[in-house]
């Protein structure tokens, strides 16, 4: 077999492992892009661990961080929500967007 064969071959990992990358992931402050190359796994793998955790409703291992917040008038005077997630994505609501809404919607916009 090739090398070039070889690197294409499907991968199988055990629940265990998968899970151990999943902890890891979450605790590592990463992007998806940048945890997936620094563990060699591909990112269509790590997004398709990560959707099947979520589709089954198990928890992540570590809570989202908090970080300060500022309030201040939009333009116009409208009062919004501005929230910058880790992974470069910026989420703008009204201010009166329920609490779940936007946390639904981080969620969403994270994985």
């Amino acid at each position: 077999m090739s090398r070039d064969t070889h690197d294409r071959t499907r991968r199988h990992r055990a629940r265990e492992d998968v899970e151990r990358l999943l902890r890891a992931y979450d605790s590592s402050g990463l992007t998806q892009v940048d945890f997936a190359q620094a563990n060699r796994i591909s990112l269509s793998t790590l997004r398709y661990w990560l959707g099947r955790r979520r589709r089954q409703g198990r928890p992540t291992d570590t809570a989202p961080a908090l970080i300060p917040v500022t309030l201040r008038p939009g333009l116009g005077g409208t009062a919004r929500i501005e929230i910058a997630l880790v992974n470069g994505r910026e989420l703008r609501l009204p201010i009166d967007t329920a609490t779940e809404r936007v946390a639904t919607l981080a969620a969403a916009l994270d994985s």
